[in-house]
């Protein structure tokens, strides 16, 4: 039984030298970097199209007086730092 856990534990890239840990780190930095550029084209196609156009217009009118859709929701300086 002792050589059975001693087989899995610790795990071995506990070991790893400091170089290759390094190495690893920049990896998985390279690799959601690349991830997070693959989703913001794909975002960015999508409002190319326009198909985000509905979503974008639910938000503004909730930013908005559903009474009178010209003024918007906020203190009256809101609205001056706007312009």
């Amino acid at each position: 039984m002792r050589s059975i856990l001693a087989s899995w534990w610790p795990p071995r890239w506990l070991h790893l030298r400091r170089l290759e840990q390094h190495e690893l780190t920049w990896l998985a930095v390279g690799f959601c970097a690349s991830v997070f550029l693959l989703l913001f084209i794909v975002i960015a196609g999508q409002v190319v199209a326009g198909d985000t156009q509905t979503l974008d217009v639910r938000i503004l009118l909730a930013l908005r007086n559903p009474a009178d859709p010209a003024r918007p929701i906020g203190p009256w300086w809101l609205q001056l730092s706007g312009v």
